[in-house]
């Protein structure tokens, strides 16, 4: 078995369906075990670019990492932009990048892939033999797991044409490092929110896209008609739960005038699932009498 034989294996091992990208010289013999493989749909693009961004739109809404693909050195190079647009969105990404043969300084598509992964603000993973060629895959999915951003799997085309040796012994995917937890609310906090929650009298409940990845649309509404609080999303999740009469649009720098007005007289203010960053709170004015409530599990870590 080929090192990139392995590597694809890897992948699907890990849940690989959907992958997105260009083929090149440096990704080619990886592209081509996956199709041999099957159940992995290979959905080509005119740009690389444009690939990974479809990569950052499934992870957005499966909350699973996207994968893309691409080339070494002018190939890697066009994903610039879609990986800074991927960190700052908090997308989970893998991205499967072939690099200059490690053995041939001067060929023609070289390029130093870990600095500009660095200024793209993206994790950056070598495979620098076949003996790191399983963690190697394993660390890529972990850290995009659990960092929430894109990280590059650079491959070396000549790493991926040498043996694996212990192609007997299973993959073991990145799932098996990400034990479940359950996070539990300290209870002196919970009476802390339902006092504050009791007393309003004009409540509102923003939405991120934390409540919506977790399911937490029913849950939210039910809230709401119970305490009779107005419902408001950020931007992210812009039109979530519209259908509801309470629905009043984005909390923030894109609102509408009128909800606006509806916030700035708000007292309590419940966040789920949303960072409450300085555009959903414009800067900190939109919400000037109100207290808050602010239930999301990132702020746990």
């Amino acid at each position: 078995m080929k090192v990139y034989q392995r590597l694809a294996g890897n992948f699907i091992a890990e849940g690989l369906t959907h992958m997105f990208g260009i083929m090149g010289d440096g990704n080619m013999y990886w592209m081509h075990e996956l199709d041999k493989l099957g159940g992995v749909q290979m959905l080509e693009v005119r740009h690389e670019g444009a690939g990974l961004g479809m990569a950052d739109g499934w992870a957005r809404v499966t909350r699973t990492p996207g994968i893309a693909t691409a080339t070494c050195g002018p190939g890697v190079s066009q994903l610039a932009t879609a990986l800074i647009t991927a960190n700052r969105a908090s997308s989970p990404l893998v991205a499967f990048c072939g690099e200059h043969p490690s053995n041939d300084p001067e060929y023609n598509q070289r390029l130093d892939q870990a600095a500009f992964a660095a200024g793209c603000e993206t994790g950056f993973i070598r495979i620098t033999s076949p003996e790191v060629a399983d963690e190697s895959v394993r660390k890529a999915f972990y850290l995009a797991k659990l960092e929430s951003r894109p990280i590059m799997l650079s491959a070396p085309m000549d790493v991926q044409q040498m043996a694996f040796e212990d192609d007997d012994e299973p993959y073991q995917p990145s799932s098996t490092l990400l034990p479940k937890r359950t996070i539990h609310p300290d209870p002196d906090e919970i009476s802390r929110a339902a006092d504050i929650v009791g007393k309003s009298k004009r409540p509102v409940i923003i939405v991120g896209r934390g409540a919506r990845w977790s399911g937490a649309g029913p849950a939210v509404l039910k809230l709401a008609d119970r305490i009779g609080a107005i419902v408001a999303t950020t931007l992210m999740v812009k039109g979530w739960l519209s259908e509801n009469d309470w629905y009043a649009g984005i909390s923030g720098t894109y609102g509408a005038r009128n909800s606006l007005k509806l916030f700035e007289e708000s007292d309590c203010v419940i966040a789920v699932g949303a960072t409450m960053n300085r555009y959903t709170t414009e800067h900190g004015y939109l919400y000037p009498d109100a207290k808050f409530v602010h239930l999301d599990s990132s702020r746990t870590w």
